[in-house]
């Protein structure tokens, strides 16, 4: 049998969120501490609006007020400075009431300042709430040090950042020297104009193309970039917007120095991932970098010193072998004490002696039963949710999840595809939408099957609400997929009213990325009541992903579209809707076609709007070079034909078309709607241009085709990015962790009948 597991209570800003906190939880979710321990999370504070910001903290609190009558083994508050500390210092105080012991992690590199900053009365509150958490967690010995300055009779344990070390710490091929990167806020606090200050000293005096500079963060960006100019660095120096965790990765790997002059840190985590790629690191000696950078590993300099940054920055990009010797001990450091595994191990002994109890013990003779998950459908169709969804049944692990599907009126063109995945396929046939025997079918059949969580999507009406009463029905727990943003815009809505105003009756809203939750937070109205909240999970798009593509597979596709080996391909997969703005895409093909000769566009997908698409080709002189092939089933064999997928839409979610062409190695040409931006990174694996701007597609299309050194970089970013953030098997395991979570794994438990 299965002893109950310990449950801990995770307490912080948003996964999804920019920063260390968010970074840091990302990585230990996929532990063997979350599973040990039975981890449950619980959100305190996301980006956005202030509204969504006191809203999210509202339910986080009456999250984890529920949390606590249940008495879990101990609460985990993860904590920075000033607004953060406030939220978690009220959550100590109420937990300590409900007598549940409290672990409180101490990230920001501002507390103590932060602390000598406030006036007697709240340094009383910051020292008494220290001292009341049974362990107060410091990241380096340095912080353990003036923590305890601040609270000495507080309890502290010092446990490090960790951070998960790529199998195999590479650096990519790039151009324009030594590549040096800044990862961060762009603002004065993290030392960016004293960087822009000493680089342009130090490329005044190096050859043309010996170093170039990434800066990539959010924050005063066009400040930045008027500096760059200002400074007349432009050639050698990128400043980019924010980008996301994946793609941080990637542009990690393709550097040899990490830059980080900050005025004040904990213990960043920027450093702990440059350093498990095998950079050296160039950093101020402030907060806990000490703790992390060695002599050995990089160099530090005093905070605003630009003679010493300069200096720092001219011996690692001028002296190959200390760069390399320096990154190679990097790497050995962060393997030695900052490792995934390493810190596990301190917390789980950590939490040991807080509760006195153990973590999961099993045993194997009597496994529990699989959990049944049913999803709720119309009918089943070619759209991109109902082809995440059957891949995803495809990769559910059976023992530990038995997927099946109803259909309320057939079975639709998907239906063989389910069963032949393993699912049960059960078809209600109902007759219209006024048929009274729909529910009683529906709830019979989830009794009948033990059925212990529910799927519905936004997108199909009746499930959505008849899954959802079903579930209410027979004691299962209920979850809402959203597919789709920005519908508000095109005068419509992802959720109905209907949907929303009872949001609080279901278990959880799934979001394929975290602005498609802001969306729904800032458009439709989620999280503005008690009654229109529910727990957000992000369960990202995956698909299955293959080696990429070779020359072979590069011939066949061609010779399969009739084309040339030297033709340029852009193709663009989508069904022939207003949504999809073919004509953006059209306009800006005809823009290039008179400087691009071998230019050719493939469409593929139909619809509605085919004849019109058609004589638009010939009215814009592109008919001759335009290939229309109707819907492709196989379009992953066609996809190494091409050079760049484009997409032109006015609204997306996260389109799989984008996902498929990032797994076959091509660079993306999108407009920058719904959650796009969360798949490509402009300027690393493709580009983002305006909704509707034909001129901008034209000149990125025409960028990427223009060169071929490019564009390969591009097809490799954007392949590496899918395999390691787009793999199905992620997106089964999220989905199954969820319903194991919401269910209470293991089950088995008996439903209403």
């Amino acid at each position: 049998m299965t002893r109950s597991r310990p449950r801990v209570l995770w307490v912080s800003t948003s996964p999804e969120t920019r920063g260390g906190i968010g970074a840091y939880v990302r990585t230990m979710r996929s532990t063997t501490l979350w599973r040990d321990w039975d981890v449950r999370h619980v959100t305190t504070h996301r980006d956005g609006s202030t509204a969504a910001r006191i809203a999210t903290f509202g339910t986080g609190l009456v999250r984890v007020c529920a949390a606590l009558v249940r008495r879990p083994a101990a609460v985990h508050l993860h904590t920075a400075s000033y607004g953060s500390f406030v939220r978690k210092a009220s959550l100590t105080w109420i937990a300590r009431a409900a007598r549940v012991p409290v672990v409180l992690h101490v990230h920001g590199g501002e507390f103590v300042r932060f602390h000598d900053r406030c006036p007697a009365p709240a340094r009383a509150v910051i020292r008494a709430t220290l001292h009341t958490a049974d362990t107060v967690v410091a990241l380096g010995d340095r912080w353990a040090a003036r923590l305890g300055e601040v609270a000495p009779r507080a309890r502290i344990l010092v446990v490090p950042n960790a951070v998960r070390i790529p199998e195999q710490p590479s650096r990519t091929a790039g151009t324009g020297g030594v590549h040096v990167v800044a990862v961060g806020d762009v603002s004065d606090a993290k030392g960016t104009f004293v960087l822009l200050d000493a680089w342009a000293k130090l490329t005044a005096e190096l050859p043309p193309a010996t170093a170039r500079l990434t800066i990539a963060g959010a924050g005063e960006v066009d400040r930045a970039r008027a500096a760059v100019t200002e400074l007349g660095i432009g050639d050698s120096v990128e400043v980019t917007d924010w980008i996301r965790p994946g793609a941080v990765a990637d542009l990690l790997a393709s550097a040899a120095v990490l830059a980080l002059p900050s005025r004040a840190e904990g213990q960043p985590m920027a450093v702990l991932e440059a350093m498990a790629h095998g950079l050296a690191v160039v950093a101020t000696d402030v907060g806990g970098i000490p703790d992390l950078v060695g002599p050995e590993q990089g160099i530090l300099v005093p905070r605003d010193d630009r003679e010493a940054l300069t200096d720092a920055l001219r011996d690692v990009v001028t002296d190959d072998a200390r760069r390399t010797a320096m990154g190679a001990a990097a790497l050995a450091a962060v393997r030695d004490r900052f490792d995934v595994d390493v810190v596990v191990a301190r917390l789980d002994a950590l939490y040991r002696r807080v509760t006195g109890r153990e973590p999961t013990v099993r045993a194997a003779a009597a496994p529990s039963r699989p959990l049944v998950l049913t999803v709720v459908l119309d009918r089943t169709g070619f759209g991109g949710a109902e082809i995440v969804l059957l891949e995803t049944v495809r990769h559910l692990d059976p023992a530990r999840v038995r997927a099946r599907l109803v259909c309320l009126r057939d079975g639709g063109a998907l239906a063989d595809d389910f069963r032949a995945a393993g699912a049960e396929v059960e078809v209600l046939e109902r007759n219209g939408r006024y048929d009274l025997s729909t529910l009683p079918k529906l709830v019979s059949g989830l009794r009948r099957s033990g059925t212990d969580a529910v799927l519905v999507t936004h997108h199909h009406r009746a499930s959505l609400l008849l899954g959802r009463i079903a579930a209410r029905l027979t004691g299962a727990v209920s979850l809402v997929a959203v597919h789709n943003m920005d519908l508000v815009a095109q005068g419509g809505r992802c959720l109905p009213r209907s949907t929303v105003e009872t949001l609080a009756l279901s278990q959880a809203l799934v979001l394929l990325s975290q602005s498609q939750g802001e969306y729904l937070h800032r458009e439709e109205g989620v999280g503005s009541r008690p009654w229109r909240r529910t727990r957000e999970a992000v369960v990202r798009n995956g698909i299955t992903i293959g080696p990429a593509p070779t020359a072979a597979d590069r011939a066949w596709a061609r010779a399969e579209l009739g084309l040339g080996d030297d033709d340029e391909v852009v193709m663009i997969v989508a069904r022939l809707y207003p949504e999809k703005a073919h004509e953006v895409l059209f306009a800006a093909i005809a823009e290039l076609l008179p400087s691009r000769p071998r230019l050719r566009l493939v469409v593929v997908g139909d619809g509605a709007r085919r004849p019109e698409l058609e004589a638009l080709a010939g009215r814009l002189g592109i008919a001759g070079i335009t290939t229309f092939t109707g819907v492709r089933r196989d379009v992953r064999k066609l996809l190494p034909a091409i050079d760049v997928s484009a997409l032109s839409s006015t609204h997306e979610a996260a389109p799989l078309v984008l996902l498929e062409a990032m797994a076959a190695a091509k660079p993306i040409v999108s407009t920058d709607c719904g959650a796009v931006a969360d798949l490509v990174s402009d300027g690393t694996d493709g580009h983002l241009v305006p909704i509707g701007d034909h001129i901008a597609m034209a000149d990125r299309i025409g960028r990427i085709l223009a060169d071929p050194v490019l564009r390969d970089a591009m097809g490799a970013a954007a392949y590496d990015h899918a395999v390691r953030e787009h793999r199905i098997e992620t997106t089964a395991d999220d989905l199954t962790a969820l319903v194991e979570d919401l269910s209470g794994d293991p089950r088995p438990r008996e439903h209403m009948r």
